[in-house]
């Protein structure tokens, strides 16, 4: 089932997330940058907050565009704790934003 955020809103939870598509009880975003450095220096900082929180996401990595899904892999399924990741690399990209 895929479900885009409308107006930034998780249709099940009611949460904000601008851009996230919720996805078979997974959260998605596709982040695309100028190239591949930008794009790995992205996903660098992803890595260090994941370690940071011991949550990690699925990464995918296509040149200049990295896609994220996040769900808590032992629940199969979105939590708490996916939301808080995202919110997390969504404060990383408003530092480095892409298009």
């Amino acid at each position: 089932m895929r479900e885009k955020l409308l107006n930034g809103i998780n249709p099940r939870n009611g949460r904000d997330f601008d851009s996230w598509e919720f996805i078979d009880n997974k959260i998605k975003k596709v982040f695309k940058f100028n190239n591949f450095k930008e794009a790995m220096n992205f996903v660098n900082k992803i890595a260090s907050l994941s370690e940071k929180e011991n949550h990690h996401p699925n990464i995918n990595i296509d040149y200049n565009k990295v896609e994220i899904i996040v769900w808590t892999h032992s629940e199969n399924k979105s939590t708490e704790k996916d939301f808080k990741l995202a919110k997390g690399i969504d404060k990383i990209n408003e530092n480095n934003p892409c298009d």
